[in-house]
């Protein structure tokens, strides 16, 4: 379970992203509003969260993370994907889009 304090920085938006479902689903590919929706209430619903609503900061770091949704979403569409868990991985234990998309781009 994240910290309260891990939940502060807008990089957890990042972290938690992988255990909200969005992932598993093409749902969200022309819905960037509802991809960030379902983010954030993954990341507010953490037990342990005691700010009161997302920041800017958050929402945007959300926002920033949808191209890589749809990038991610359209190689596991596109066939045989070995190395998705290992992306998401890396989304959930970094924080960073950066790290994610370079394993994207070597699967």
């Amino acid at each position: 379970m994240p910290s309260d304090h891990m939940l502060k920085r807008p990089e957890s938006v990042i972290r938690l992203a992988p255990t909200s479902g969005v992932f598993g689903t093409s749902q969200y590919m022309s819905d960037e509003e509802g991809f960030c929706a379902k983010v954030i209430t993954r990341w507010y619903s953490q037990p342990n969260n005691t700010i009161p609503m997302e920041t800017p900061q958050h929402m945007e770091t959300a926002r920033q993370l949808f191209p890589f949704y749809r990038r991610y979403r359209k190689r596991v569409d596109a066939g045989a994907f070995p190395a998705a868990a290992s992306v998401l991985k890396c989304l959930y234990d970094t924080g960073r889009i950066e790290s994610a998309d370079a394993l994207l781009g070597q699967g």
